[in-house]
């Protein structure tokens, strides 16, 4: 883009120096521009060269911030002591307890064995 400019500089330069209209204080100040802008092009083609050949860096990102974990309450009681019957099972580390609620009558997906029928 700045050579672009350059060009289009050095060529409106030209014209009015091929037709007498520019004196040639005119002509040695585009001349100069020419050059300075040919100078930072290079410079800026040198710079993003030199940025292309570094391996990227890498960024540090801040995660998510710990979750304190509670630990498990432990009973007091080394073995609590329960109503026979009760049958302990353990899910996820604690300890709960199948409890009997009575007898049932069991029923049945047929309904000659089921004791709703026996009314």
């Amino acid at each position: 883009m700045i050579a672009g400019a350059a060009l289009l500089l050095f060529g409106v330069a030209n014209q009015r120096a091929v037709n007498g209209k520019a004196g040639k204080a005119e002509l040695r100040d585009l001349n100069a521009k020419i050059q300075l802008l040919e100078q930072k092009t290079a410079e800026l083609q040198n710079e993003l060269k030199d940025l292309q050949n570094r391996p990227p860096s890498l960024l540090a990102v801040p995660g998510p911030s710990p979750v304190p974990v509670t630990p498990p309450v432990k009973s007091a009681l080394p073995h609590p002591q329960v109503p026979s019957g009760w049958v302990p099972f353990e899910f996820n580390g604690m300890t709960y307890y199948l409890t009997p609620l009575g007898h049932a009558p069991q029923l049945s997906m047929s309904e000659a064995k089921s004791p709703l029928n026996n009314r």
